[in-house]
């Protein structure tokens, strides 16, 4: 979602959603299959079951472990997160892709 500072600058809200992509525990896609609603079920019942918990844990942890790797530049010496952070979002935002600047 694109966001107008009064100051005339433009940020970017990205939102990063879990999802299963088959390299989870076997704990975790038990849980899936068991629970369909997962892993999107509604927060506002915040006291979850521990195979519940697990699953968003390691879900959590799995993107995190995912969007962090070295390949996208996080281990270099003096990364300064916004610039680490646009250029691996840069490809993803509307105003990036040719296709839309018609």
């Amino acid at each position: 979602m694109k966001i107008k500072y009064s100051y005339r600058e433009i940020g970017w809200m990205v939102y990063m959603r879990p999802g299963i992509t088959g390299i989870e525990s076997n704990d975790v896609i038990d849980h899936w299959k068991n629970k369909p609603g997962f892993p999107y079920e509604n927060t506002i019942d915040q006291i979850f079951e521990e195979d519940q918990f697990e699953g968003y844990r390691s879900l959590g942890r799995i993107g995190m472990v995912s969007l962090f790797r070295k390949e996208l530049g996080t281990e270099k010496n003096n990364l300064f997160v916004d610039q680490w952070f646009g250029k691996i979002t840069s490809p993803l935002l509307p105003d990036n892709d040719p296709t839309l600047k018609r």
